[in-house]
């Protein structure tokens, strides 16, 4: 909860920590729940005690519990009253295949944005997301300081399938780490351009991203980058392949693939041809496998694979994995 209360006849901005705000930094907290507020002037704030925990001097690094209250004595265009309720205007579209008091597992729609950015519209998944925990009541903004329902990970706008959204801070830190460290698998499903010279590969190499043209390509002091594939089937001269990325560079499937001479198919964008009936490029998020054996926050979910449940029509042939 936050207020604003006169102390000292001076205007401050008040609040009390709870759970979903408890285990961060002072000053990522700070940044999360103002509205532009520069890092300098915070740092120099909490330098001359303009910013107190429990009414008592606190750092930059000082790492907040639940129950602690935090005061702001800083201009109050940092904290604009009342909350913002945008996600509101999405759609209450919301198709998932999983959830539970952690994480939801949403399945995106090919050309729905995974994040907004400013000038685009309100819909979106992260909106999405929030509306439907809105509905439910398990998403309050007036109750929150600095934490928002989130997406684990994201898609490509014209990438349809599985991602993973969290619920709550803890399950949004733990999820991360997970997928940072590899313990959820990602596969997707492509349709290439040409026959695959192998039934199953390996592409290792390092992505560069071309701020003009805003792609990704394989160059020798990129990110490094690595993808598995194997084949499914062939369809008119196309090859249906599993692809599991490793890492999650941006557009890592899609270049990699290109840079193999096999684009997917519809992505003009790397030299894939259209695809008839299709708008998007033919790649899709279909299956999410949790490898949490060791003691975790989540590992209630350690061997569940969940699939998605609204595959794109060039990819039927998809179940006969």
């Amino acid at each position: 909860m936050d207020c604003w209360v006169s102390l000292d006849d001076r205007s401050v901005k008040k609040f009390t920590i709870g759970a979903n705000d408890a285990g961060q930094r002072l000053d990522k907290f700070a940044v999360k729940a103002s509205s532009g507020l520069p890092l300098p002037l915070l740092h120099k704030a909490i330098r001359k005690r303009d910013v107190k925990i429990n009414r008592r001097r606190c750092y930059c690094d000082t790492v907040l519990r639940e129950g602690d209250v935090v005061e702001f004595y800083l201009d109050g265009e940092f904290f604009p009253p009342g909350e913002n309720l945008e996600f509101l205007n999405a759609s209450k579209n919301f198709p998932h295949v999983y959830e539970d008091g952690n994480i939801i597992i949403a399945e995106k729609p090919a050309g729905l944005l995974s994040h907004g950015a400013e000038g685009d519209s309100a819909d979106n998944l992260v909106n999405r997301l929030k509306k439907y925990l809105y509905g439910k009541g398990e998403y309050l903004p007036e109750r929150e300081n600095s934490f928002a329902p989130a997406i684990c990970s994201r898609l490509d706008r014209n990438t349809g399938g599985l991602v993973l959204c969290a619920k709550n801070a803890a399950a949004l830190r733990e999820a991360n780490r997970l997928l940072q460290d590899g313990y959820i698998e990602k596969y997707y499903i492509a349709l290439l351009s040409g026959r695959l010279e192998q039934p199953a590969g390996l592409i290792e190499g390092a992505l560069s991203r071309d701020g003009g043209s805003r792609k990704s390509y394989v160059s020798q002091e990129g990110k490094a980058s690595k993808s598995a594939y194997k084949l499914l089937a062939v369809q008119g001269g196309n090859s249906l392949a599993e692809v599991r990325i490793f890492t999650g560079r941006t557009h890592q499937i899609r270049a990699h693939f290109a840079a193999t001479g096999h684009p997917i198919a519809g992505d003009a964008k790397y030299g894939g041809k259209a695809l008839a009936g299709f708008r998007s490029q033919a790649l899709y998020s279909y299956r999410l496998k949790f490898n949490v054996s060791l003691e975790h926050a989540l590992s209630y979910l350690n061997g569940k694979e969940f699939f998605a449940e609204n595959l794109p029509g060039w990819a039927a042939s998809v179940r006969i994995l």
